[in-house]
């Protein structure tokens, strides 16, 4: 708790002729290095969590003009696997740390380490596990502090730099989305399940303890729109399909069809469709679906757990698997099992089952799978099933934990536009859409997930398209991890014509990696190496939560060509090796024709088969060739963009979320209560009095926070340096509709 309205992390005092100030290398501005042996340490949120390998480092390159001495801390928290240790060394010094519990993975504390020599020149500074820690987690952290005379130091800054969209989650909506809220905010609908009557009438069922199935009339107009409480009293109601305008809905021990005799809006009967398959008092045996296909329902069984996550053995029979219900004479079998919680199930128009599972043991990482009928996908128990016996089939892909996903909820086929065929599946954990371009090489799916957007009222757990052709997203939530915002909610999302500049599709070569964008990169640009982070690594499945990323690799291109119409560019990769996930970074300085910048440049590819004989495309560099160094690359970012990365981030977000002060997004223009004297005032903030709190902050301070702002800043910081921050802040004042 270091500062209270902007986090100018200098705190100057003056002894003899040196300045004491201080630096904030974060999160975001590290290089994240995993090891031969892999490991997963990334970014998180703009935090960074080492997970099950003590090779995994952080590494921050400064420069400095004269050899000095500062103090190091650490930005760290933790709850509940205390005890590891830590080292942060450089080529003069290693520091040794403790992690200790903070009492929650947010409550961050600065921890001080010691002092270090910081030598002349560039240099870098590498925090990272001392040996084998406690637990697979050992903590997270904003980054380092350094104080001392830092006048002369500076951060060089990564060539890919984790920002929103790269490395990091989105923080808003896709530029071509728009999201209206549909239900009162007094009304709490965890939704489980959407679908529609042949008069557009939405269907709708809630994850709450009454079990409720609603039907939505008139949802395009407010003013007209009426809810009916359709029906009460199912266990956990977790999905609904309607067919041939009856509803059906997958209850924890039952498929049951729900029919309205005299069409008042009200179930008049509930009626037993298949209740055969086995379950027992554990919270977790949800059943999900139903969807239908050619005279038959299909659906999910999720295994049941202990309280923490393991799995709890022995099972009741048939758990963790896909199921074929007949609805004429009420039978099931399994034609698929090795699922552990596959919150998600639909066909495409293909007729190709898809089904989307969490991590957990077994499942190293979530993945969005092809369901093939007497294939095993992974998750053991006991008593094995029988299909444990064949070998895993691996998914369409791996989506990385808390990189792209957490806890992927129903993926649903994109039907028109640009994307069409793609995949877009929801997360209740993480939050967002995520998108996913898939092929068949081989005779077998693998492809690539992007991140598509965020911005919505909470985690999504259930889309469907409705006769309008909007998408309708259903927030759902619980208490722990099992959710993030709202916790219940219904949302219509308008797609518009727009279309962002970014990866479109991900295509395997024999030789490498194709990369198709939306839109036409501008011209010269995307033959320069440093535009590309190209790495890959295997997963080991073992019974313990999760798994590590191991044989970790960071690729060569060898060579790059980009295509006539510079809407696709090919990457020659060494060492091309099939069964890997292929993780895949574009600068975000790429822009295209119209210089318009990357909206979201990361990609994870699995590589379950290497196409034969389909070289990827090689062009030779034009003579005009726009080559883009790093140096020129850093040279883009404004000076109040690096006043702020340097300065203020650690404290003072861009995307709204809370840090020790204020967020910066929607400042500008906004009622402010200060504290004036002791006296409470309202204030606009405008330029002038961000201008004020910087060099007067003894003057006023917001209310809510503590007024401990530095005092120096009028004298340290000059009129262009002020207005180049200043207009840094401007560029996130909301901008009205």
């Amino acid at each position: 708790m270091r500062n209270f309205f902007f986090v100018f992390s200098f705190f100057f005092t003056f002894s003899c002729l040196a300045i004491e100030s201080e630096l904030r290398l974060s999160a975001s501005s590290a290089k994240i290095i995993h090891g031969e042996k892999g490991g997963d340490l990334h970014h998180y949120y703009g935090s960074l969590i080492w997970w099950t390998n003590e090779e995994s480092q952080a590494i921050w390159d400064i420069s400095s003009e004269k050899e000095i001495e500062v103090d190091i801390f650490v930005s760290q928290a933790n709850h509940q696997h205390s005890g590891s240790s830590y080292s942060i060394s450089n080529e003069k010094n290693i520091l040794y740390g403790k992690v200790i519990d903070t009492g929650a993975w947010g409550n961050y504390e600065e921890i001080h380490l010691g002092k270090m020599i910081i030598p002349k020149g560039e240099s870098s500074i590498i925090l990272k596990p001392k040996g084998k820690f406690t637990n697979k987690a050992l903590m997270n952290s904003r980054g380092l502090i350094l104080q001392g005379d830092l006048s002369k130091v500076s951060i060089l800054t990564p060539p890919f730099q984790a920002k929103a969209g790269f490395q990091q989650r989105l923080e808003g909506f896709h530029p071509s989305l728009k999201a209206i809220n549909l239900l009162p905010q007094n009304l709490s609908i965890k939704v489980s399940g959407i679908n529609f009557l042949s008069d557009g009438t939405m269907v709708i069922c809630s994850w709450d303890k009454e079990g409720s199935v609603y039907l939505l009339k008139n949802y395009q107009n407010p003013k007209k729109m009426r809810l009916f409480l359709f029906a009460r009293g199912l266990a956990e109601p977790l999905g609904v399909c309607v067919v041939d305008d009856e509803i059906y809905v997958a209850q924890k021990q039952e498929l049951t069809q729900l029919i309205d005799k005299n069409r008042d809006n009200v179930c008049d009967e509930y009626r037993n469709i298949c209740n055969s398959w086995q379950v027992s008092s554990n919270f977790h045996e949800f059943a999900f679906g139903p969807v239908y296909r050619e005279g038959f329902f299909y659906m999910t069984l999720a295994i049941a757990v202990n309280p923490g996550g393991a799995t709890t053995n022995p099972q009741v029979k048939d758990r963790g698997s896909v199921i074929k219900i007949n609805p004429k004479n009420g039978e099931y079998k399994v034609i698929a099992a090795g699922l552990r919680t596959p919150n998600g199930i639909t066909f495409t128009k293909n007729g190709d089952l898809l089904v989307s599972d969490n991590q957990g043991d077994w499942l190293p990482a979530s993945k969005l799978i092809h369901i093939k009928p007497q294939h095993f996908y992974g998750h053991f128990y006991s008593p094995r099933h029988p299909l444990s016996k064949q070998k895993e089939s691996p998914p369409i892909v791996w989506m990385p934990h808390n990189e792209i996903a957490n806890s992927p909820t129903e993926p649903l086929e994109i039907p028109q536009g640009i994307f069409q065929g793609q995949i877009l599946c929801g997360d209740i954990h993480n939050g967002g859409i995520r998108r996913i371009f898939y092929e068949k090489v081989n005779g077998k799916y693998q492809g690539a997930v992007f991140r598509f957007s965020q911005g919505f009222l909470g985690g999504i757990n259930r889309m469907r398209w409705g006769n309008d052709g909007n998408l309708y997203v259903g927030i759902a939530g619980n208490d722990g991890n099992w959710g993030i915002d709202a916790k219940s909610g219904l949302q219509k999302i308008q797609f518009s014509s727009k279309i962002a500049f970014e990866m479109r599709a991900i295509r395997a070569k024999s030789n490498g990696l194709e990369i198709e964008f939306t839109k036409p990169i501008a011209k010269g640009e995307g033959w320069t190496p440093e535009f590309y982070l190209v790495e890959s690594w295997q997963y080991q499945p073992s019974e313990n939560y999760g798994g590590p990323k191991i044989d970790f690799k960071k690729h060569k291109v060898k060579s790059i060509s980009v295509s006539p119409n510079r809407l696709k560019v090919f990457l020659e990769i060494e060492n091309w090796q099939a069964g890997r996930i292929f993780h895949l970074v574009v600068n975000k300085e790429m822009s295209d024709f119209t210089n318009s910048p990357l909206f979201a440049g990361e990609a994870w590819y699995t590589l379950n088969q290497i196409p034969s004989n389909q070289l990827g495309f090689i062009n030779k560099a034009p003579e005009s060739l726009k080559k883009l160094k790093m140096q020129e690359l850093k040279k883009k970012i404004s000076k109040g963009e690096e006043i702020y990365q340097t300065l203020c981030q650690s404290c003072h977000s861009i995307n709204g979320s809370q840090l020790v002060g204020p967020t910066f997004k929607n400042l500008l223009g906004k009622k402010q209560i200060v504290i004036r004297k002791g006296k409470e005032k309202s204030v606009i903030v405008d330029k002038e009095y961000l201008k004020r709190a910087i060099t007067n902050p003894n003057f006023e301070y917001p209310k809510g926070y503590q007024p401990i702002m530095p005092q120096t800043f009028a004298n340290q910081l000059d009129e262009e340096t002020m207005e180049s921050l200043l207009n840094f802040i401007s560029k996130y004042r909301k901008r009205e509709e």
